[in-house]
């Protein structure tokens, strides 16, 4: 997909917190060990399309956990180190923790505390905020062949 080598594609389906967070391990990792190696920093393309729920930022909707993970929010963490890039193909309704089951793995007024540093990112949204629409593909697919085109 887009130039990028099989071996630094990560392929999550349905995934729980643990993947998430092993993929963000290796993220890291690989890219500090790209930095020492070649003194530049990457860019970390993160493809969601599912169920997402948010309030500044976006949350994957976790089935197993009936839980959010704050995937935009830990892009954002990376920042400083690589050049992020989220396209957000899913829905964007607001967070609701005492509706449907779902639970923040902390409150939300401690979350919305943390400080994010890094400005190396950018999210794009295939749907407006505040709506429960299925994701526009045909938006995706144009983002992607730009993409395809550019990094040729």
């Amino acid at each position: 997909m887009l130039g990028i080598p099989f071996t630094r594609q990560h392929f999550l389906e349905d995934p729980r917190r643990e993947d998430i967070e092993k993929v963000f391990k290796e993220i890291v990792t690989d890219n500090r060990k790209q930095q020492e190696e070649h003194g530049k920093q990457n860019v970390i393309l993160w493809y969601y399309s599912g169920h997402g729920e948010m309030d500044q930022t976006c949350h994957v909707v976790l089935t197993h956990e009936e839980e959010l993970y704050p995937l935009e929010h830990s892009l954002r963490k990376i920042s400083s180190r690589a050049h992020c890039l989220l396209i957000w193909d899913a829905c964007r309704i607001p967070i609701q923790p005492s509706g449907k089951g779902r639970v923040m793995p902390i409150s939300l007024e401690e979350y919305n505390r943390f400080e994010v540093v890094g400005e190396n990112s950018v999210v794009l949204f295939a749907s407006p905020a505040g709506t429960e629409t299925a994701a526009r593909t045909e938006f995706i697919i144009h983002v992607f062949q730009h993409l395809q085109l550019h990094l040729q």
